[in-house]
C-alpha cells in the first residue's frame, strides 16, 4: 500500500510537472511564431481544465466577464479573482435531444441576457441562438432556430453558427458564416425575427466572435494572422484593424493555437478590446487586452465636446430620478490612487446614513489605528435634518452624537471627505452632456465638468447604473472608478438606528485619538 501511495504521488508530480513544461512550451511557441503584431497591454492566462471553460467565447455586461466553453458558461469578476456563476452543462437536454446541439461558440450580452451561438457540431442542420440569464447563467427557454445548410433561405447558415453579437443601439443581434463570410445577418434583439442581410465589401474568413464599439462591429478571426476587422454595418465596408499574431506558413490547420471571440470594455489601463485565444498546444486560454489604434481613439477621451442634452438621459431615468425620490440604497465600491473603499448610502426622506467598512477604508495618506479597523462598519447618520437634526457616529456596540465640526474632522481623518461628497451626486444636474456610446451589453453616457476639466463616464446595463469613471482630461487618465448598485427604498431597517453605549464627545475624541 505504501508503494502504491508513493506511485500515486509520483504520478501527480509528473502530471503537474508535464503540465508546467507544456505551458512554458506553449508560450514559447507563441513567441517563436509571432511576427510584427499589434501589442496588447496585458493578458489574463488560464491553464488546464479552467482553460476549457474559456475556450470559445467572451463578453461582458460592464461589471464581469462571461466565458463559454464547448458546453459550459462561466461568469468571472473583472479582476479574475471570483467565479460569480457557472453552468457546467449549459446546453439543455431539450436542445440536445431535438436538435443535436453539441457546441457553444461565441457569446454576447444584452438586456440582462447572455446570447449564445449553439450548433450541432459538424452537421450544420440546426444552428440556433439561445438566451441565458445574465445573473445565474441558467437557460431561459428562449431560442431561435436559424435556417441550416439545406435551406434555400437567403439567411441560411450552411456551416453552423460560430458566433453572435448584440447591438443594443440598433436593437439587433448579428450572426454570419464561419468561412469567407460575405454578409452579416441581422435579427431583432427582442423578437429574434430575421430582419435583413448586410453585404460586405470583401469576405471575412473564420470569424469567431464580434462586438460593437462606437457604432461599428469589431470581428475577431482565426485566419492566418488571427486578425481583428472593423466593419461598418451601414455601408458594409470591411478593413483590417490589427493582427493578433503572425505565424509562418502552417503545415497543419490551427498549428500554433486558435483565435477566438472578442469583447469591448473601456478599462482604467487604456484597454478597450479584449480578445480571447487558445495557446499553441491548446492547454491554455489567453484574454489579451488591447488599446484602440492611435488613429481610432474615441472622441470621449481626446476631443470630447458638449452636445444638446436629451429630454431624458440614462442618468436621469436610471439614477437621478431614484435619488430625487428620497428613498434609496446606494452601494458603491470606490477605487482611486491605489486604494479601494466599499460604501453604502441609505436615504429615507430627511434621514441619511453613510456606511463604510473600517477594514476596507485603507488610504494611501492615512494609516488607521488597528482598533479602528476592528470596529466593523461605521455609520455617519443624520436624522430629521430639517426639523429636529441629529448627527451620529455609530459603530458596533457604541455611538456618539456629533457636531457639524466633528463631522468634518471625522471625514478629514479618514481622507474620505471628497468621497462623501462624490456619493451625494448633488451637482450632477449641472454637468454638461457630451453624448453616449453603445456597446453590446451596455451604454456609456458622458458628462463634462468644465470647472474641474473632468469627464464622467457612466455605464448602464439592464440593472441600471453599474459603474462610472472619472477621467482627468488634462492627463487623459482615469482617476477614480466606482462600481455601483442603486436600489429604490432602504434595504437595511437598522440603517438609521443607534445602539449600545453612548459616548461623550470627550470620550470619542480620546477613543479616536483626535
Amino acid at each position: 500500500m505504501k508503494a502504491w501511495n508513493t506511485w500515486r504521488t509520483a504520478k501527480k508530480i509528473l502530471l503537474f510537472g508535464l503540465l508546467g513544461v507544456l505551458t512554458v512550451l506553449s508560450g514559447a511557441l507563441n513567441r517563436m511564431f509571432s511576427g510584427d503584431v499589434y501589442p496588447y497591454l496585458s493578458q489574463t492566462r488560464t491553464v488546464g481544465l479552467e482553460a476549457l471553460e474559456r475556450s470559445q467565447g467572451v463578453t461582458t455586461d460592464g461589471t464581469a466577464w462571461f466565458f463559454s466553453g464547448k458546453d459550459v458558461l462561466v461568469k468571472v469578476s473583472l479582476d479574475d479573482k471570483t467565479i460569480l456563476a457557472r453552468n457546467k452543462n449549459a446546453i439543455p437536454d431539450e436542445l440536445r435531444t431535438q436538435y443535436g446541439s453539441a457546441h457553444i461558440g461565441g457569446i454576447s450580452y444584452a438586456n440582462g441576457y447572455v446570447y449564445a451561438a449553439i450548433e450541432d457540431s459538424h452537421i450544420w442542420q440546426y444552428p440556433l441562438v439561445a438566451l441565458f440569464d445574465g445573473e445565474t447563467l441558467t437557460y431561459t427557454g428562449k431560442f431561435v432556430l436559424l435556417p441550416g445548410k439545406d435551406s434555400t433561405a437567403e439567411n441560411a447558415m450552411t456551416h453552423g453558427v460560430p458566433w453572435v453579437t448584440c447591438d443594443v443601439l440598433r436593437g439587433l443581434f448579428y450572426v454570419a458564416q464561419c468561412d469567407d463570410a460575405d454578409r452579416i445577418f441581422a435579427y431583432d434583439l427582442n423578437t429574434m425575427e430575421y430582419v435583413r442581410s448586410i453585404p460586405l465589401s470583401e469576405p471575412v474568413d473564420e470569424i469567431q466572435g464580434a462586438e460593437m464599439w462606437s457604432g461599428r462591429m469589431y470581428a475577431a478571426t482565426n485566419d492566418a494572422t488571427r486578425a481583428v476587422y472593423k466593419i461598418d454595418l451601414e455601408t458594409g465596408n470591411v478593413e483590417k484593424y490589427f493582427d493578433r499574431i503572425l505565424y509562418r506558413p502552417r503545415l497543419i490547420d490551427n498549428f500554433g493555437g486558435e483565435g477566438e471571440d472578442i469583447t469591448v470594455l473601456p478599462m482604467a489601463d487604456g484597454s478597450v478590446f479584449h480578445a480571447l485565444d487558445i495557446g499553441a498546444l491548446f492547454i491554455d486560454a489567453n484574454l489579451r487586452h488591447y488599446a484602440p489604434l492611435p488613429s481610432d481613439l474615441p472622441a470621449w477621451i481626446d476631443d470630447v465636446k458638449p452636445v444638446p442634452r436629451p429630454n431624458v438621459t440614462y442618468l436621469d431615468k436610471y439614477f437621478l430620478d431614484i435619488l430625487k425620490s428620497g428613498a434609496y440604497t446606494l452601494d458603491a465600491e470606490l477605487t482611486a490612487d491605489g486604494y479601494s473603499m466599499a460604501m453604502t448610502t441609505y436615504a429615507d426622506a430627511d434621514n441619511f446614513a453613510f456606511k463604510i467598512g473600517m477594514g476596507d477604508a485603507l488610504t494611501s495618506s492615512v494609516e488607521l489605528p488597528e482598533f479602528i479597523k476592528n470596529l466593523g462598519d461605521i455609520r455617519l447618520i443624520t436624522t430629521n435634518s430639517q426639523t429636529d437634526p441629529h448627527i451620529y457616529l455609530a459603530w458596533t456596540g457604541g455611538y456618539a452624537e456629533l457636531t457639524s465640526e466633528s463631522v468634518d474632522d471625522f471625514k478629514e481623518m479618514l481622507s474620505v471627505g471628497e468621497n462623501f461628497d462624490l456619493m451625494s451626486f448633488s451637482s450632477f444636474d449641472s454637468l454638461e452632456y457630451c453624448g453616449m456610446q453603445a456597446y453590446s451589453g451596455y451604454v456609456m453616457e458622458m458628462y463634462k465638468s468644465s470647472e474641474d476639466n473632468l469627464l464622467y463616464c457612466f455605464y448602464f446595463n439592464a440593472e441600471g447604473l453599474v459603474r462610472f469613471d472619472i477621467i482627468d482630461l488634462t492627463s487623459g487618465k482615469v482617476t477614480e472608478t466606482v462600481l455601483t448598485r442603486l436600489t429604490a427604498g432602504v434595504t437595511d431597517k437598522n440603517a438609521f438606528k443607534v445602539s449600545g453605549r453612548k459616548f461623550t464627545m470627550e470620550e470619542l475624541e480620546k477613543l479616536f485619538g483626535n
